[in-house]
């Protein structure tokens, strides 16, 4: 110790490799991760060799190294804990930011095929959906209305449902491309 006080680089060379082990087995332990333990036991060096004029104060060298050691993977962790938080701050407020744009844009775009889907129907069919979905009609009242049966009401309803379905999936693709392209820009 006395060599390093007086700036002996060989003796502190041998001390940082008789405690390397010992100290970077603990520090691992912490943070689970080489890289950096070995950069706390390199910070936890440098401090000794910034500080080397102060060593004689210090009464069990090993338990001060360990507690340098323990405390600078806490601070890794903590520093980690802080980035961590906010960049998930960060990215939670731009995600709800442009969920928001984007729900707009996706419910636009859904209507607009949907209403589209809906045009295409045979008259039959579009008036039963129109009367069913829009007008909240049972199949009795549509089947008296159109002058129709039960029957034919459940067939054109459901054969409308499954061709507007078909549509919707066909063009979902392009609604969430038109979307990201929209917002690209």
């Amino acid at each position: 110790m006395k060599k390093i006080r007086r700036g002996d680089q060989a003796s502190f060379g041998l001390l940082y490799a008789q405690y390397f082990d010992m100290l970077a087995g603990e520090i691992f332990f912490i943070l689970k991760d080489r890289t950096r333990t070995e950069e706390v036991i390199q910070d936890v060096f440098c401090k000794i060799w910034r500080d080397r004029d102060k060593l004689e104060t210090i009464s069990n060298f090993e338990g001060y190294l360990r507690v340098l050691s323990r405390n600078g993977a806490l601070n890794v962790l903590k520093s980690d804990l802080r980035r961590r938080k906010t960049e998930q701050n960060y990215y939670q407020e731009q995600v709800n930011m442009s969920v928001d744009y984007h729900e707009v844009d996706l419910q636009k775009e859904h209507y607009r095929l949907l209403d589209l889907a809906i045009e295409k129907l045979p008259a039959q069919q579009k008036k039963v959906y129109q009367l069913s979905r829009f007008e909240r009609m049972k199949y009795v009242e549509i089947a008296k209305q159109l002058n129709l049966s039960k029957e034919s009401v459940k067939s054109y309803l459901k054969i409308a449902t499954v061709t507007i379905k078909k549509h919707l999936a066909y063009h979902k693709d392009s609604i969430v491309c038109f979307i990201f392209i929209f917002h690209s820009f």
